[in-house]
């Protein structure tokens, strides 16, 4: 008598079917939040919650390449397809907005460097900034979320470096301090957009006897709708203020916004500045310590003067990396 054949194989098939069905299905959820997202992203200049969206284009490339990946082991044609539209419809404007540009050129003559900091109001480690400015001996540095405890910390110790400083403390996270290796003329602070959050505004000379003007800005991250109005006033006045400023400009700072966000890119358009990373690349620098998934908040945007020269500066104990720039006539 000829036994029946098993019905194991029928079994484990109809099994890993269902853990297909299963996990394709869990793909397109993820893809279509971040279908949603993504379109979200696009519409920043109707909400500032909306807004918010935008800044994450480079996580939505890197969870669509993962996603893409599950959905083409699963064999499940159509999310693969969703999964390679969100990631080419987002990494398109961060290339526009980094990537494609004239960069820098080391051919230009030395006119100043500059760093940015956002040292982190609580970071206990101000020997390590310290450390970072002197190693780097740029010409020009900006301090962001400086308060009192500072002034001791590293504002005094680095007077023999940098004699001329301009420093409003506050022990909210919105202090700064615009330290020069030469005068710093007509150094002041200015309020643009209102709302209590300052900019120093200061003028410096280059090599060669010509004079930069310095904006060294924080405004607020616009993570709540008091915050957010703040950030988008200061925001909007400032190419009013970069327009008076001369025919060089040095703005520089945490903006709390990304390259490629709709306030960052009207910035952009309405001052005649332009972002110093264009031509180099994304260049994250928060949070410090996942630079590879991180935002690009930290920038240095110029006028009437040509980027020589653009890194990320070492982790010196804050949540935000510095950047240093090295500029040319």
């Amino acid at each position: 008598m000829n036994p029946e054949p098993s019905s194991a194989p029928d079994d484990d098939e109809q099994q890993e079917r269902r853990w297909s069905e299963r996990i394709g299905a869990h793909a397109r959820l993820w893809l279509a939040l971040g279908v949603l997202a993504t379109g979200l992203g696009f519409l920043g200049g109707l909400h500032w919650a909306v807004g918010l969206a935008a800044h994450f284009r480079v996580q939505y490339v890197l969870a669509a390449l993962m996603i893409g990946i599950v959905a083409a082991l699963v064999r499940d044609t159509r999310a693969v397809v969703v999964a390679a539209a969100l990631v080419c419809v987002n990494v398109a404007p961060v290339i526009g907005a980094t990537f494609i540009g004239v960069g820098p050129d080391p051919d230009h003559a030395r006119a100043l460097s500059v760093m940015s900091i956002n040292v982190y109001r609580d970071n206990p480690d101000a020997a390590a900034v310290q450390a970072a400015i002197r190693e780097a001996r740029p010409d020009v540095v900006g301090l962001i979320e400086v308060n009192a405890r500072w002034g001791g910390a590293l504002l005094e110790p680095l007077k023999d470096l940098y004699p001329h400083q301009k420093v409003a403390t506050d022990e909210s996270m919105f202090g700064l301090a615009l330290l020069s290796r030469t005068p710093l003329r007509d150094a002041e602070l200015i309020a643009p957009g209102g709302g209590g959050f300052p900019v120093i505004r200061a003028r410096v000379e280059g090599q060669g006897g010509r004079e930069v003007t310095i904006l060294l800005v924080h405004p607020p991250p616009p993570i709540m709708p008091s915050l957010a109005r703040a950030h988008e006033a200061q925001l909007d006045a400032l190419p009013e203020v970069v327009r008076g400023a001369g025919e060089r400009v040095v703005l520089m700072g945490d903006l709390n916004a990304t390259p490629w966000s709709h306030p960052f890119q009207a910035l952009l358009s309405g001052s005649g500045l332009r972002d110093s990373r264009v031509g180099v690349g994304i260049h994250t620098t928060w949070p410090a310590a996942a630079p590879i998934a991180g935002l690009p908040l930290d920038h240095v945007l110029v006028k009437g003067l040509e980027v020589v020269a653009r890194r990320i500066g070492p982790d010196v104990g804050s949540d935000h990396l510095p950047v240093l720039v090295e500029l040319g006539w």
